[in-house]
């Protein structure tokens, strides 16, 4: 019997030391997590330390190992501490922000060079490129319209450190260089991307010829390579290799033919705004007809540009083959006189320049623009009106643009287009761009500028026989654009 306790006993020793030993492993555990642990960190410029902020709430992070993205677009930032501790940091987005030209050279990303993924400095000033050597992991590389500070960094040197940076990120699929101005011989930085490429930024990079690697990027859903001087000849190898392209911008460009986009088939966005055809024999009709077939070939495209194109003056029909969905049209300077009907069918659109055309004046009382409760943007600039009346089923205006517009009606007196001005502006609280240059004046509609929002951040009233400031301009805190040219203003 005593044999049986004394075993008992020995058995309930080793069970609780058994124990205290799980529990002390536990203990040690929860200790050296805590002690490995890092806090959030503090940073010294006040802008990113509000964004980190925000972003720290909506994402409920509670240790810098929980931060994953740091995302503050044009916040104002102009100096970014060390990331070091944000160890699993994987897209940073510092693009528009006035970042100072020493943060080429402290690198604040020494303990992601390994593990980011995704950067975005757009806008950015940089110093140079050696800094973006460190980086191996990266897929989306966006540096549109950087501005390099070191005047002596020429253009082999930018070439060639980008084309370094490229070899040894073999995986981008997403290449933004907006801007650079001096890849007009670069065959070599496109020799460095991956056969995968699915978006390519180029416009502006002062390139003459289509590189010849682009027939291999057969996975490219997003090209811009609009402002770009292009020979004649270039684009009649490429586009029957681009089955996958979704969005494309060839703004500004020089084109013989239209013809090389008709193998495409899956646009959503197609961009030719002013556009140079560079074939004298290439008349109205035929221009039409090949914007035609290539509407009719792409029934999915949701934003259009045909800005500058002065030939569209009869092409009615033109506009039959788009999508119910349209957002975004763009037709200023085309040479039209009157509205397709099919506007009425376009119940989704967003944005709509009509800008510089010799428009009748009696379109506008159609019934197009109270089913367009959705229209966030729109530019009339330039155009015959016989009233605004019309336009007072708007609600959701963000931009309007009534530059320069002629009022036909003879019997419209300034008293009641103020009023009718009041009106539109009072229906859109969300109007943060007005444009209303050369509009009857406006020395007396001091309750018009009462309607706009605080949040106001451009106003054009050049031409409006202003006398005196209105007052309300103190509280438009967030304006970035101001015209009061040829008004007589009092010196007061």
């Amino acid at each position: 019997m005593n044999f049986l306790n004394s075993f008992a006993r020995t058995q309930v020793v080793c069970f609780f030391t058994f124990l205290r030993l799980i529990v002390a492993t536990i203990l040690l555990s929860v200790s050296t997590q805590a002690l490995s642990a890092n806090p959030l960190p503090n940073f010294s410029d006040p802008n990113l330390q509000a964004c980190f902020n925000e972003l720290v709430v909506t994402n409920n992070w509670q240790l810098a190992e929980d931060v994953d993205v740091l995302i503050c677009s044009d916040r104002g930032i102009e100096f970014v501490d060390s990331l070091d501790s944000l160890t699993n940091l994987i897209e940073v987005d510092l693009s528009d922000n006035p970042l100072d030209d020493s943060f080429s050279f402290s690198f604040p990303f020494s303990g992601q060079a390994q593990t980011l993924e995704q950067l975005n400095l757009s806008g950015s000033n940089l110093a140079s490129l050696e800094w973006l050597f460190e980086f191996e992991a990266l897929t989306h590389l966006i540096l549109n319209d950087i501005n390099f500070t070191d005047q002596f960094l020429d253009s082999f040197f930018i070439v060639d450190g980008l084309t370094q940076v490229l070899r040894k990120n073999p995986r981008i699929t997403h290449l933004g260089l907006n801007g650079i101005a001096s890849l007009y011989d670069s065959s070599a930085l496109f020799e460095a991307l991956s056969f995968d490429l699915v978006s390519l930024e180029l416009s502006d990079t002062g390139l003459k010829f289509l590189p010849i690697q682009l027939e291999s990027f057969i996975q490219l859903e997003v090209l811009d390579l609009s402002d770009n001087s292009f020979e004649e000849q270039v684009f009649f190898s490429f586009f029957a290799q681009a089955q996958t392209l979704q969005q494309l911008n060839l703004s500004g460009t020089n084109l013989d033919s239209l013809i090389p986009l008709f193998e495409l088939e899956s646009l959503t966005h197609l961009l030719l705004n002013d556009v140079n055809f560079n074939d004298q024999f290439l008349d109205s009709f035929a221009i039409q007809m090949n914007l035609a077939n290539i509407l009719t070939n792409n029934p999915g495209i949701t934003h259009l540009g045909l800005n500058g194109i002065t030939t569209l003056n009869e092409s009615l029909g033109l506009l039959e083959g788009l999508s119910f969905d349209l957002v975004s049209l763009e037709l200023s300077n085309t040479g039209l006189r009157f509205l397709p009907i099919q506007l009425e069918s376009f119940t989704e659109l967003r944005v709509l320049d009509l800008s510089d055309n010799p428009l009748e004046e009696q379109f506008f009382f159609n019934p197009f623009f109270s089913q367009a409760q959705t229209l966030e943007q729109l530019n009339l600039s330039g155009a015959n009106l016989a009233s605004l009346i019309p336009f007072f089923e708007l609600e959701n205006l963000t931009h309007l643009i009534l530059n320069d517009i002629n009022f036909t009606d003879e019997f419209l007196d300034f008293f009641s287009i103020q009023q009718d001005l009041t009106e539109i502006l009072r229906n859109n609280p969300r109007l943060t761009h007005l444009g209303l240059n050369g509009v009857a004046p406006l020395n007396e509609a001091f309750g018009l500028f009462d309607e706009l929002p605080f949040d106001l951040v451009s106003l054009e009233i050049s031409d409006t026989n202003l006398e005196f400031l209105p007052i309300q301009l103190d509280r438009f805190t967030a304006l970035e654009v101001l015209d009061l040219s040829d008004n007589p203003l009092n010196d007061q």
